[in-house]
């Protein structure tokens, strides 16, 4: 769902559950848009009301590029067309967060997982409150972080990245920025405000 004003597109996240691949290209698309509109000063992103903010790549999709790559020998070459699709678009749109000409405000409202959450840690103005919390789970599926969770987890000092990754504890609210995953606290009414300028 994207919602526009005078100098801030705003582009809501109507798919917590898990992202699937027309929905990472269509954010991604959207995304370009707004970065090369020279009406749009800034971009939002936002989840829905209540509930989590994003729960990342679809885990059906990439349990099933897993069992797929296992049965048929473990080459890159052995996951179907659309799983590859599914990984390569999720890197593009966490490249493309991390790179934006603009400021990308991100606000995560709720529970945050894997590469939904690095939607926000990569983000310009990535922002947490109270009930703001992100969750590393994917080494407990037999996965590897995507998304550009990896990089943030990476970057993370006293190598909490690793104790996050292979623990799956949940890091919550304040703690998130004396962490370093984000960088603001913002007041959930911060975004809507930010329309109504």
């Amino acid at each position: 769902l994207e919602r526009n004003n005078v100098g801030m597109g705003m582009l809501v996240l109507n798919r917590a559950q898990g992202l699937d691949l027309a929905t990472v290209n269509d954010l991604y698309r959207r995304l370009r848009n707004l970065e090369v509109n020279s009406l749009k000063r800034f971009v939002g992103l936002a989840a829905r009301e209540p509930g989590p903010f994003c729960m990342g790549l679809d885990s059906k999709e990439l349990l099933l590029a897993a069992t797929c790559a296992r049965v048929r020998g473990g080459e890159p070459e052995s996951l179907p067309g659309f799983s590859r699709a599914l990984l390569w678009h999720g890197q593009e749109l966490a490249h493309l967060v991390a790179d934006f000409r603009k400021p990308v405000v991100c606000q995560i409202s709720s529970t945050s997982r894997d590469s939904g959450s690095a939607l926000a840690c990569l983000s310009a103005f990535g922002g947490a409150f109270a009930d703001s919390e992100i969750a590393v789970d994917a080494c407990f599926n037999g996965l590897v972080p995507t998304g550009g969770m990896t990089y943030v987890l990476g970057s993370l000092k006293w190598h909490l990245g690793e104790f996050l990754a292979l623990t799956g504890w949940s890091v919550r609210s304040q703690d998130l920025i004396y962490v370093g995953l984000v960088k603001h606290w913002m007041s959930p009414e911060a975004l809507p405000f930010l329309e109504l300028t």
